[in-house]
């Protein structure tokens, strides 16, 4: 019995079947029209995980896709999905409207990790992120030089900093892109 599967872009939204997976390769069925590309990055959302790939052969009614080699457990693991530890400056703009005007907050931090969906980052300084306010990250990484409004969705406190996991909300098809193939590489 084949698997269900949705390829995910800017563009498309695909149901699909896997016909095979096998190590980095995955060839999936698709019965509906599409304007899917090779060299593509497309999520695709597979037994309840979603998993970064790149589009290597578009053939009527077949997608293969190339998904760098996952970790033994992924399947398992709790999140929906993986996270690449890096460590990267970064500047977060809150603006909250007051009374008075508009307020706005600069505050440096350092990214710890990143994902597709997200980030986890520490205040460098003794600032304090509010969870309220409207938030802007700015990553200061020639690596991935990305900007994304973001919502900081809950903050640990460790023995020196504060550790804060945010979601991002929105960002330009451009830095979507940027994204998607500094995953894609640092995976391969």
């Amino acid at each position: 019995m084949l698997e269900n599967i949705t390829l995910i872009n800017q563009n498309h939204d695909l149901k699909g079947k896997v016909i095979e997976f096998k190590d980095e390769l995955m060839l999936v069925q698709i019965e509906e029209e599409h304007q899917v590309k090779t060299t593509e990055y497309i999520l695709a959302l597979y037994k309840g995980k979603q998993i970064e790939a790149k589009v290597i052969v578009v053939k009527p009614g077949e997608i293969g896709l190339f998904i760098p080699l996952l970790p033994v457990d992924y399947f398992n693991d709790r999140r929906n999905f993986p996270r690449l530890k890096v460590d990267f400056p970064a500047v977060v703009i809150q603006e909250t409207l007051e009374s008075t005007g508009l307020l706005e907050r600069i505050i440096h931090v350092r990214v710890h990790d990143v994902s597709h969906r997200g980030f986890s980052f520490s205040v460098e300084s003794g600032d304090e992120i509010k969870l309220e306010w409207a938030s802007r990250l700015i990553l200061q990484s020639e690596q991935l030089p990305i900007l994304c409004d973001i919502i900081v969705n809950n903050h640990a406190g460790q023995s020196e900093s504060v550790r804060y996991g945010a979601s991002i909300q929105f960002m330009s098809t451009t830095n979507v892109r940027m994204l998607y193939e500094f995953i894609f590489s640092r995976r391969m």
